[in-house]
């Protein structure tokens, strides 16, 4: 069975796969965990990113997994990086 953390990190990295920045893509080849996410992205692709991922999880994990609803009560920036992100839905789900 894939550990939960490789689902989580499956799902992230489809997601971003998916979206224009042509950053993204440059960095796929880099070191997963450090693609920069919210230095690259305006508001309107942060929302973008964030339904990208909600729907990649409910894909992969069968179930709705909103990645909002706990950010702030635990005072975290998951949207600084890849790996940030992975890791903040590592402890939500």
């Amino acid at each position: 069975m894939i550990e939960k953390q490789e689902r989580i990190t499956r799902a992230v990295l489809g997601a971003i796969s998916e979206m224009d920045p042509p950053v993204f893509k440059s960095s796929m080849n880099s070191d997963i965990r450090t693609i920069p996410l919210s230095e690259n992205l305006d508001s309107l692709g942060m929302v973008n990113l964030i339904i990208g991922v909600e729907d990649a999880l409910k894909r992969e994990f069968k179930e709705d997994i909103p990645i909002l609803g706990r950010m702030s009560a635990l005072g975290l920036d998951p949207f600084k990086t890849s790996g940030a992100l992975i890791d903040y839905i590592g402890k939500i789900v």
